[in-house]
């Protein structure tokens, strides 16, 4: 069966327990229903997806360029692939351009 990747969002105080829990204390301490409630409403990521990255940082931590035709901020490829990348692809390397 293949694997889903989700983003979900949960309560940072929930998460905070996940990563110091084991197991068993994570099932007394975390809610299950609000675990199903943030799996269902979350977003599943497409397959073979590319790298995912923060289009705000990269506005706000790149130099402006200018369109020449219609004067709007542009960035250049160079500065998008430099930009941190959030979610790593779901595709082999050798495929990512």
């Amino acid at each position: 069966m293949a694997d889903i990747e989700l983003v979900i969002k949960i309560p940072e105080k929930e998460y905070n327990m996940i990563l110091l829990s084991d197991k068993t204390v994570m099932a007394n301490r975390v809610s299950k229903e609000a675990m199903m409630y943030a799996i269902k409403n979350s977003t599943p990521l497409p397959k073979d997806h590319g790298r995912l990255k923060d289009v705000d940082w990269i506005y706000n931590h790149t130099p402006s360029h200018w369109d020449d035709e219609d004067g709007s901020p542009c960035v250049t490829w160079e500065e998008i692939y430099d930009a941190p990348t959030i979610i790593k692809a779901d595709k082999a390397e050798s495929e990512v351009v």
